[in-house]
């Protein structure tokens, strides 16, 4: 196991490959982020978490390949990431703190 300080070395020296490989040689650059995302997506706990991420990425993968522009894109994934913060993360926080709290006025 990595200690904190290699772990953050691995992850700059893998940001610093793909950066690479995206300005020169962008064919090989989208293999890698797609086994990248197969990696993330298969190693989710159960099939549902599978299913649903890997539902997800194609619904991005869909609506960023007919952007039309670079700007476009960049839109895009902005707002499909405030739609994960506002659709899934908020109100999952909200329900943890409504569970935390009931469990804490029962001690």
């Amino acid at each position: 196991m990595l200690d904190r300080s290699n772990r953050h070395r691995h992850w700059l020296d893998e940001h610093d490959r793909l950066s690479n490989l995206f300005r020169n040689d962008r064919l090989s650059f989208e293999r890698e982020r797609r086994a990248l995302i197969r990696a993330v997506i298969n190693n989710s706990r159960t099939e549902m978490g599978r299913h649903r991420l890997a539902k997800l990425q194609k619904k991005w993968d869909h609506m960023l390949k007919h952007a039309c522009s670079e700007h476009n894109r960049f839109i895009l994934i902005q707002m499909l990431f405030w739609e994960q913060v506002n659709d899934r993360w908020l109100p999952a926080l909200k329900d943890y703190r409504k569970d935390l709290t009931e469990w804490h006025s029962r001690l």
